[in-house]
């Protein structure tokens, strides 16, 4: 859903006695397209002021932006994306800490444990990219494929795809732990 915008801005518009609409009006529809994908609103806040920010900058660069509302929404998309690949690693990491403090009852569950997650994170790092990110996404950050489809664009049955070959990949990589 494109929000009511502008068609083009121009440096004359954030200089004028009108500039702090056009940002509210671009802040408030960017914030509910990003809150539906981060789930978490400071997140959401912080990915829209960078976005926003961004923008002015580009305004200043190039004096115009023909479509403010495509390319807030292309912009905010390609946040969102970044912010998914800087978090997949806090999730893991804290994911084993956890583990380990709540297994302190034998030293050979923790131990099999932290080989366990150990050799996910190695074999993780060895698939390719989207591979990756769709497996992080699905398994670990518990996204839907329906959201995933929407945070990349890609077509579903290319992410189920993804998975898949990210699934049998693990599986090879980790069969000596059964």
């Amino acid at each position: 859903m494109q929000p009511k915008m502008a068609a083009a801005l121009t440096v004359n518009d954030l200089a004028g006695p009108n500039a702090g609409r056009v940002l509210a009006d671009g802040r408030e529809s960017i914030l509910k397209f990003v809150r539906s994908k981060v789930r978490d609103l400071d997140t959401a806040e912080d990915i829209v002021q960078d976005v926003l920010f961004q923008m002015v900058r580009a305004v200043d660069a190039s004096e115009t932006i023909e479509d403010m509302g495509a390319w807030l929404y292309h912009a905010a998309r390609n946040r969102v994306i970044d912010w998914y690949r800087k978090k997949k690693h806090d999730p893991m990491t804290d994911a084993i800490a956890q583990t380990a403090v709540a297994e302190k009852t034998g030293g050979d569950t923790t131990l099999m444990r932290e080989e366990i997650w150990g050799t996910l994170m190695t074999a993780l790092a060895e698939l390719p990219e989207k591979q990756r990110d769709v497996f992080v996404m699905h398994e670990l950050e518990g996204f839907s494929f329906n959201e995933i489809q929407e945070i990349t664009g890609e077509n579903l049955n290319t992410l189920l795809a993804r998975k898949r070959y990210a699934v049998l990949a693990l599986r090879k990589q980790m069969k000596h732990l059964r």
